[in-house]
């Protein structure tokens, strides 16, 4: 239901942050739990929401992945270049370039 916003999302400006920022929060942010849920199953995802205030972005995406968020947000970026596109339009979106 948010993949067309999504694309809208990746087609503006400048790559996303990871964690996303606030502002992308409420579009990015399940993106990030989808990819979590494919790798780790929904309890990770459970993890994901329980840590968040508490011990900061980073560090809950670490918990919850069990890796660090840097290699979490490479492969996130992955995901919204590949994966994304792919239940859409097949050149959804063919100008992105991050």
């Amino acid at each position: 239901m948010f993949r067309p916003a999504v694309q809208t999302r990746l087609r503006m400006g400048e790559a996303p942050a990871f964690p996303p920022s606030g502002r992308d929060a409420i579009i990015l942010g399940g993106t990030v739990f989808d990819l979590l849920e494919r790798r780790r199953g929904r309890d990770a995802c459970s993890l994901l929401i329980s840590r968040t205030r508490r011990d900061g972005p980073e560090r809950a995406i670490q918990i919850a992945f069990g890796e660090s968020a840097h290699d979490v947000g490479l492969e996130w970026r992955r995901y919204l270049r590949e994966d994304v596109p792919r239940a859409g339009s097949p050149d959804a979106l063919e100008e992105l370039h991050w």
